[in-house]
């Protein structure tokens, strides 16, 4: 596996990037980013797997005691598992294949 065949960004720097100056692109780029393309055989199941995981910790949060702080965070971590549960949801609907 080879670590640059994808870059990823954050949206603001892509949108505020002058594409003229190549060079500058690798400053952008996410380090810790990883890519699952939802044409992987893998990805549906992957996708899932990390929208459980984050329910998981909701569930335990739920079961704790719920203060304000807990709240917001329960909050945002149920948009995150959402949004991954969507995406792996979609993800079953591409034509797939092994990775390459």
């Amino acid at each position: 596996m080879n670590d640059d065949k994808y870059i990823v960004f954050k949206r603001d720097d892509y949108d505020g990037y002058k594409w003229d100056q190549k060079y500058i692109l690798e400053g952008f780029a996410i380090p810790d980013a990883v890519v699952i393309r939802k044409q992987d055989v893998f990805a549906p199941p992957a996708l899932e797997g990390y929208a459980n995981a984050i329910t998981c910790v909701l569930e335990a949060l739920e079961g704790v005691a719920v203060t304000e702080e807990t709240s917001e965070i329960i909050w945002r971590l149920r948009r995150v598992a959402d949004y991954f549960h969507g995406q792996a949801e979609d993800a079953y609907n591409f034509q797939r294949k092994l990775p390459d």
